[in-house]
């Protein structure tokens, strides 16, 4: 037999169940005085004693062992990207400063993935793998740019709120919030004349010389126009 206001939202700020006295999970987070997205992760790992309601509403009574969620260890993949075949060498130094930070942080390493593509490119299939698998709760990089150039923000709230999270080894420079304040404050069309100027210019520096340079630098800038 289901309690009285079972199905009122207020209800289950305080709830006598099977002889436990269990409250909200973001509750029982401010009175730990912990981030919501800590005592998330410490619940889905079994630290923390509770229910998880059909609605999606999760109930705890408290730690199970205080002692093991002092000692635990983040489970950290590190994830460092180079846009060309011929930075193998940059790659292999990115992948030992992620690998020193992580240490350093006192993150458990459990899988290092090395992957060469474009940051703006939607075919990694290495980052793809990551996030498809749930063994982890900290993926390293080096900068968010350096993960991807555009959408950042929507990934990491999407990671949180699946009690995951990523840590970048660099932090945004004021120059770099700058950059990206102006980014957003431009319109579609004028990213899209950016980007659109960015290929021009790395289009004209590849191609060859003479009668074949001509036409396709007349076909880009026809297309520009």
């Amino acid at each position: 037999m289901r309690p009285p206001n079972w199905g009122q939202k207020e209800y289950y700020d305080d709830i006598d169940c099977m002889g436990k006295t269990r409250i909200k999970l973001s509750k029982f987070a401010k009175e730990q005085g912990m981030a919501y997205i800590t005592v998330y992760k410490h619940w889905q790992a079994g630290h923390i004693e509770g229910i998880q309601l059909p609605g999606g509403t999760i109930l705890v009574s408290g730690w199970i062992d205080q002692s093991e969620q002092e000692g635990e260890k983040e489970l950290a993949i590190i994830y460092s990207r180079v846009s060309f075949n011929n930075e193998k060498i940059r790659l292999k130094r990115q992948t030992a400063d992620l690998t020193n930070f992580a240490h350093e942080s006192g993150y458990e390493i459990i899988d290092t993935v090395e992957e060469v593509g474009a940051s703006f490119s939607d075919r990694r299939t290495k980052l793809m793998s990551i996030l498809h698998r749930t063994d982890w709760n900290v993926l390293i990089i080096d900068d968010s740019a350096n993960l991807m150039k555009f959408g950042f923000p929507y990934l990491e709230v999407v990671l949180r709120n699946s009690g995951r999270e990523i840590v970048a080894m660099k932090q945004a420079t004021p120059e770099d919030v700058e950059a990206l304040d102006g980014i957003i404050e431009n319109s579609g069309e004028q990213e899209l004349i950016g980007l659109v100027n960015k290929v021009r210019t790395l289009t004209k520096s590849l191609i060859g010389v003479g009668g074949a340079k001509a036409s396709i630098e007349k076909s880009i800038d026809s297309l520009y126009r």
